[in-house]
């Protein structure tokens, strides 16, 4: 899984790392010894599913020590987040050449619902038009 984010290009540095560190917190924890490659000890769909409940839920990873802190509940922003990184990695596997698993386990995954405040996180811009027609009360032509 870090191989994936090695092999990444088009990002800086400290992307990198924070991917590094949520496949480290938040994945090796669950799919340690699993393969992302088809076959027997293969990433499974079910493991998916299990793995997005338990971050929803602040569930224990399996591979957690037993003295490890309580984990926190993952809000459905950052399921999303960690689906996705899962997600490109496993695809990677897919598109390989030649490929190394016939399907991405992650594609039908039930991910918790975002509300309508996380929904409203991403800002948007508006044109210079736009812009103008609200502040000065302008109207585009034919309008």
């Amino acid at each position: 899984m870090l191989a994936f984010v090695d092999r990444l290009t088009g990002i800086q540095g400290d992307t990198r790392s924070k991917c590094k560190k949520q496949i480290l917190a938040n994945m090796v924890p669950w799919f340690g010894p699993y393969s992302v490659e088809d076959g027997e000890g293969s990433i499974t769909r079910e493991m998916v599913q299990d793995w997005v409940n338990d971050l929803e839920t602040g569930r224990p990873a399996p591979l957690d020590p037993p003295d490890r802190k309580p984990r926190t509940k993952h809000k459905p922003k950052t399921v999303h987040n960690e689906h996705g990184l899962l997600f490109s990695i496993l695809q990677a596997a897919v598109d390989a050449e030649p490929s190394l698993r016939a399907s991405n386990p992650c594609a039908k995954t039930r991910l918790p619902r975002l509300d309508g405040a996380e929904d409203e996180e991403e800002m948007v811009f508006l044109e210079r038009e736009e812009w103008a027609w609200l502040n000065h009360g302008w109207r585009p032509p034919g309008a």
